[in-house]
């Protein structure tokens, strides 16, 4: 018997993926269908937080932190979940290519946070009616 100490990596070297899920809000979803998640302009952030975040895309390996995150920016309404199909460092883009991923080391303790400094445009999923589908224009249009 042995103990699995990274949830993560056991996930990929088992089943050859690792999940990546974004946090946003309901009127970002179009721009992100058509333009897919580009480096902040401006943060969601205040403080030193906000500073680091500009210019960079973040996302996390864990869902229920991408829940918290999502809970922190839009406060009276659940926000939309993005998943993002990847490996152990990296996701998957549109074309097929890897973009490799940052891990975030900006706290003292260990975190599930990553980002990158390049436009994401992929085949996203949305979490709707706990069923994982992909983010299309039809689905969109039902969560306005």
């Amino acid at each position: 018997m042995f103990m699995i100490t990274k949830f993560d990596d056991f996930l990929f070297e088992s089943i050859g993926k690792k999940y990546f899920y974004h946090a946003t809000k309901n009127e970002n979803l179009t721009y992100i269908y058509w333009n897919g998640l580009i480096p902040s302009k401006k943060s969601n952030w205040s403080g030193d937080l906000g500073d680091f975040s500009i210019g960079k895309v973040f996302m996390t390996s864990n869902f229920v932190t991408a829940k918290f995150y999502g809970s922190m920016i839009n406060k009276t309404n659940p926000s939309p979940i993005l998943r993002i199909d990847g490996g152990v460092n990296y996701i998957i883009d549109k074309n097929g290519s890897k973009i490799n991923l940052i891990k975030d080391k900006k706290d003292k303790k260990p975190t599930f946070d990553y980002y990158t400094t390049f436009k994401i445009e992929c085949n996203f999923e949305i979490l709707i009616n706990k069923k994982w589908v992909p983010l299309t224009l039809d689905i969109i249009k039902t969560l306005d």
